[in-house]
């Protein structure tokens, strides 16, 4: 699956795919920010992600995709989603919302993130904490911001880790 993690406004997350077991890539983008500033992070199947990125792109403005169970490995999916204001939430697989209190996370690795920012961990180093024993999250920790990304600068001097930062332009013209 993967750990998504939130908090004070930053929104991190693994990078590996996985699927039966087998690694596929370490390099997976799971979290955009929309135009107008919302963070999405993605957990479960990996193919909702063209469908999540073209509801980013379109600023989240229609309800957001739905997953299907799928049959093979019974694998489903949510979104954690923050908005502009700081409120976050969880979409379900059937487009359900509930609000979450922060610290928030979701994903495999959720129990271990929530337990480490409990105890004054980031949202960066929750993340990494969870990769080192959920065996479904891994790769490199990709870190968002509220407003805007981390630089890499930022995120090594405040994380001391070693992170993937993604260069997303969403649609911006």
């Amino acid at each position: 699956m993967t750990t998504i993690a939130y908090k004070d406004g930053i929104m991190a997350g693994d990078t590996l795919h996985t699927r039966g077991g087998v690694v596929m890539s370490t390099i997976v983008t799971k979290i955009w920010r929309s135009r107008s500033g919302w963070l999405i992070g993605l957990t479960g199947y990996a193919g909702m992600a063209p469908k999540v990125e073209a509801w980013v792109e379109n600023d989240c403005a229609n309800p957001p995709p739905t997953f299907a169970k799928r049959s093979d490995d019974g694998s489903e999916g949510e979104l954690l989603v923050v908005k502009p204001n700081g409120q976050a939430g969880i979409i379900e697989r059937h487009g359900e919302w509930f609000r979450v209190d922060e610290p928030a996370a979701t994903g495999s690795g959720y129990e271990l993130a929530l337990g480490a920012m409990a105890a004054g961990a980031s949202a960066a180093e929750a993340v990494q904490i969870a990769m080192r024993y959920d065996r479904n999250s891994g790769g490199e920790v990709q870190v968002v911001m509220l407003e805007r990304e981390a630089t890499q600068a930022e995120v090594e001097a405040a994380e001391g880790l070693r992170v993937h930062l993604c260069d997303l332009d969403i649609g911006v013209a």
